[in-house]
């Protein structure tokens, strides 16, 4: 996922919410990335997005160091999308929808750029992994989709 971000900040942030500022600059694109992934609604993704990041500020006081804070922000995120779809009523998981774009639509924050002269091939190849994985257990998905999607 990166660079993480260091105890340091993580702790001032816990008693100064100015810093925060660098925790969210740091996860926004790809926290916003992973919700649109789940719900593939852009303006539905910036408000669970928005919302995941106001229960990680008030959660803050609570993480304990030792433990992934990158994890713990995922976490929080997933939490939030499956808030959502509890709210809304929807009983489906819609797992269909963590790959059901294209990935040139759906990156909002992009660190490398692909290259693939067949697209076509591309296409074809992205739709076999995308069958895969949503044969596979939900919990084996949300590793998969987080470490390499």
């Amino acid at each position: 996922m990166g660079e993480t971000i260091s105890p340091e900040v993580i702790e001032k942030a816990k008693s100064e919410p100015a810093e925060f500022a660098i925790i969210f600059d740091h996860y926004y694109g790809k926290i916003l990335n992973y919700v649109f992934r789940h719900v593939c609604d852009t303006e539905t993704a910036e408000e669970i997005t928005s919302s995941t990041f106001f229960r990680l500020l008030k959660a803050l006081p609570s993480y304990k160091p030792g433990r992934s804070f990158n994890a713990w922000v995922y976490k929080i995120a997933l939490n939030e999308v499956r808030q959502f779809y509890r709210k809304e009523g929807r009983k489906e998981r819609l797992k269909e929808n963590i790959l059901s774009f294209p990935p040139e639509d759906i990156c909002f924050d992009r660190t490398y750029q692909e290259d693939c002269s067949d697209p076509v091939l591309k296409m074809e190849q992205y739709e076999q992994v995308r069958v895969m994985l949503n044969e596979l257990p939900e919990k084996y998905r949300d590793v998969l989709v987080l470490r390499y999607w």
